[in-house]
């Protein structure tokens, strides 16, 4: 969910209890990751480290070692989608994000950290890199139980610090069916509000709520995507050629891996035929300036981390996206997507409150 977005909402909206949660605490912008995308901005958020250390660059990687463009949500072959094969091949997450988990640094600290997320979750081989240092994890099937799971684990721990981490994907996923001006995510944030304050806010006791701080935040925004603005790989078969592997990265910031020496080829093409639909930058130029953030060693940036992101980044304007495979006859076609660098994509909202200010 978008800062933005967020604000016109509440502008939208009086009922919504995130007014009352404004007033009682504070909202202010972030800028997610680049790319702002699920998996970079998430291992940030459970690394405090940007893309360029942590290595969690995109969706879809261009795997040197494994000979492979890595689907890094399913963990498998991109070709392939079976489900974990990846670790089967031998990739190795504590190696591929180098630096320690959020559960890692607390429990040093003597801070115990729960989890809570989505059951469908729980199984993937994605939990050995978000889990490290975790106490306790559990599932929820929808809202409801992931509110009422929530005040529970809060009233277990009333004596001691505690660290409890909950994902819920409601927005960004009918967002993305939908289109993130669509009636059906509007009701979606309706639902939200209001069994967040049915559910725990108006459940908790006095004692429950002294020095608990609640922070809502998101990993990223959305913008709209309509299907006519898809460039279709298919369509440029000239592009295509000059390509080593498949575009890479997300649809909105795809990384591309030239053919050797046609590394000029690729940006003249792109400047000529698609400037209305992407900035090209390129990769090793973006990774000096920053864009995925520095670390404080020698260069800044993790082992790995140039090949990942190939030689050429095209980032989306307005509502464009890069996509391979046509799938015109598809219903499921993203209708809000993410992933490049326009403030509706890259600016979040932070909302912290005490709750025993409400």
């Amino acid at each position: 969910m978008g800062y933005r977005a967020f604000l016109q909402a509440l502008d939208d909206d009086e009922s919504l209890v995130f007014h009352r949660l404004v007033e009682a605490g504070r909202l202010i912008p972030l800028t997610s990751t680049f790319p702002s995308a699920t998996m970079a901005a998430l291992t940030t958020l459970s690394t405090g480290q940007p893309p360029a250390v942590h290595g969690y660059l995109g969706t879809k990687l261009w795997l040197y070692e494994q000979g492979a463009v890595g689907d890094m949500i399913r963990l498998s072959p991109a070709a392939t989608k079976a489900p974990g094969l990846l670790l089967q091949w031998g990739l190795k997450l504590d190696r591929f994000v180098p630096v320690p988990g959020l559960g890692q640094r607390l429990q040093e600290r003597g801070i115990v950290t729960h989890s809570l997320t989505y059951v469908g979750y729980l199984e993937g081989g994605l939990n050995e890199l978000f889990l490290r240092g975790v106490a306790d994890s559990a599932g929820y099937f929808h809202a409801t139980d992931m509110w009422v799971d929530l005040r529970q684990m809060l009233a277990a721990h009333q004596d001691s610090p505690l660290f409890l981490n909950v994902y819920w994907a409601g927005p960004d996923s009918i967002g993305h069916l939908y289109g993130p001006d669509s009636p059906q995510w509007e009701a979606e944030l309706r639902s939200l509000s209001w069994v967040l304050e049915r559910e725990l806010l108006r459940e908790l006791s006095p004692s429950e709520r002294a020095g608990t701080l609640l922070i809502l935040m998101a990993d990223h925004g959305q913008v709209s995507t309509p299907p006519e603005a898809i460039v279709w790989m298919e369509d440029h078969p000239e592009l295509e050629e000059m390509l080593l592997i498949p575009p890479t990265g997300e649809a909105r910031a795809a990384y591309l891996h030239a053919r050797q020496g046609a590394v000029e080829e690729v940006r003249a093409y792109l400047r000529e035929q698609l400037a209305d639909r992407f900035v090209v930058v390129g990769a090793p130029q973006a990774l000096e300036a920053g864009l995925f953030g520095r670390g404080n060693g020698p260069e800044g940036w993790a082992r790995g981390v140039p090949r990942r992101i190939g030689d050429l980044l095209a980032l989306a304007r307005g509502g464009a996206q890069l996509m391979v495979k046509r799938r015109e006859e598809d219903p499921h076609l993203l209708r809000g997507h993410h992933g490049s660098l326009t403030p509706e994509e890259m600016l979040v909202p932070f909302l912290m409150v005490r709750l025993e200010a409400l």
